[in-house]
């Protein structure tokens, strides 16, 4: 059985929105800097009701689908409210599983429905539909054509977040003794 996602319940209260906010804004629980294996909380509030597509292209060019994880669930949206992408165990809405690089996340929101026409093999994404699409140095560029693809001749509105990947030793400032190194033991 496929899991079924949905931008999950408001992690604040709804909040008023300004006349000057944006239509999305998506940002991640970090500072945008991860070790391989961790887990990244994908956050976004839109100004208004409205259907949203979250995608991922790792640091390698992988491009995968966040939001919605089933391709047949409702992607609307309440605007207002800060929502967070979950995965499909109902957690963190990826675990960083590249290696060094940047990787963009790409929310994007739209008053229309968007289709995924092209882009589902059954009742799944098709990984390799997605891969097919360009996702090299241009990662950015090549989320938005895969969303002007899904959003045909309607107009939507989109917001990036990027983060870095780093190998775990490039935060080790000095030699690794383990957990049973005791230097005050004396050997």
């Amino acid at each position: 059985a496929l899991a079924t996602a949905s931008v999950g319940s408001p992690a604040n209260p709804p909040a008023v929105a300004r006349f000057n906010d944006p239509p999305i804004r998506v940002w991640l629980n970090s500072d945008n800097s991860f070790v391989r294996g961790e887990r990244a909380r994908v956050y976004l509030r839109t100004a208004q009701d409205g259907y949203v597509v979250v995608l991922r292209a790792d640091a390698e060019g992988h491009v995968r689908v966040l939001f919605p994880l089933d391709p047949s669930a409702d992607a609307f949206a309440r605007g207002d409210r800060k929502f967070e992408v979950v995965g499909s165990g109902g957690d963190e809405a990826f675990t960083v599983d590249e290696g060094d690089g940047t990787g963009v996340v790409l929310a994007t929101w739209s008053e229309s429905p968007f289709t995924f026409d092209g882009l589902v093999q059954g009742d799944q994404w098709d990984e390799h539909a997605l891969g097919a699409q360009r996702s090299g140095d241009g990662r950015e560029a090549a989320l938005v054509e895969i969303v002007q693809g899904m959003a045909g001749d309607h107009h939507f509105d989109y917001d990036v977040a990027t983060y870095t990947v780093q190998s775990a030793t490039a935060y080790n400032d000095g030699p690794y003794y383990g957990p049973y190194y005791r230097p005050w033991l004396g050997r």
